[in-house]
């Protein structure tokens, strides 16, 4: 994002974000100091992200919800990968808004949803998301699903 920043301030035209990559840059999960275990361990539909969009942890009612048979599916890829695409300029910014500023409009509030499961169709979800602040001044974002 940041070489897109520097590509428009150069003046040159804003990139698309249609046929980009879905794949998160490689991430160390131990580095974050969270266990994982809290998400994937439940029994409720629950995805984790970290501070720079990736998934880190898919719990089995989220992945039978999304149509995936195993977290190595999701995990390590961009939340943009169960957004529809529609969407993904909104989640974006909102994310990036968030990491700057601390604007939280959706945080810690049900919101419904469209989610992307694996087939490419869409269903509606209920949508809570939970910020977690780590002492290492990283965070992760739990959003818990249902249907």
């Amino acid at each position: 994002m940041c070489d897109e920043v520097e590509r428009q301030g150069a003046g040159k035209a804003p990139t698309p974000w249609a046929g980009l990559s879905d794949a998160a840059p490689p991430r160390e999960i131990s580095a974050l100091g969270w266990e994982t275990a809290q998400v994937t361990d439940s029994s409720l539909a629950m995805v984790a992200a970290d501070d720079t969009n990736g998934i880190i942890a898919v719990s089995a009612p989220a992945l039978e919800l999304l149509g995936y048979d195993d977290p190595g599916q999701l995990v390590g890829r961009r939340l943009v990968a169960i957004i529809p695409e529609r969407f993904h300029q909104a989640h974006l910014a909102g994310f990036t808004l968030h990491l700057a500023n601390g604007r939280s409009p959706l945080l810690d509030r049900p919101v419904t949803v469209p989610v992307l499961r694996r087939d490419g169709d869409e269903t509606p979800v209920e949508l809570t998301v939970e910020a977690r602040r780590l002492p290492n001044a990283r965070r992760v974002f739990v959003a818990t699903l249902r249907t």
